[in-house]
């Protein structure tokens, strides 16, 4: 039997494990916008997993999430770069680094994968670590 206590508990997990979604949000939101310079937007956003995990003594809570990231205008990033890094212009020779970066047209959407490492404070959940991988990459028209 449910007590009043142990159902507003209840609710308060449910309130905790969706301010860490908005949290890794709103993170991952920032990121995108400062790393990239402007060139990556943050479109959709989704929680995919989360579990509790102990490295060293520390006690971290891991979000895993995936997310639409769209190219607002053209650049390149360095192959095997995991993150939100680009250029927005190839450095010279302009040949030479062709084949040592991905390019992407500006429309073009990025489906990333990663995860998120949360450490509890005093004054709440805060982000420790984010990690993004590409998984697909999609042209205007495909």
């Amino acid at each position: 039997m449910f007590t009043i206590a142990g159902v507003l508990s209840l609710y308060s997990c449910d309130e905790v494990m969706d301010n860490r979604e908005s949290i890794a949000m709103e993170y991952l939101k920032a990121e995108i916008a400062s790393v990239s310079k402007g060139a990556f937007r943050l479109d959709s956003f989704s929680k995919t997993n989360g579990y509790d995990q102990n490295f060293m003594g520390q006690n971290f809570y891991v979000l895993e999430w995936q997310a639409d990231v769209s190219v607002q205008k053209e650049c390149w990033q360095q192959k095997h770069t995991e993150g939100f890094s680009v250029m927005t212009q190839l450095p010279s020779p302009k040949s030479y680094y062709e084949n040592l970066c991905v390019h992407f047209p500006e429309g073009a959407t990025i489906h990333y994968t990663g995860d998120c490492h949360f450490i509890n404070t005093e004054k709440g959940w805060r982000v420790d670590n984010l990690r993004a991988k590409i998984r697909n990459v999609f042209f205007l028209g495909d």
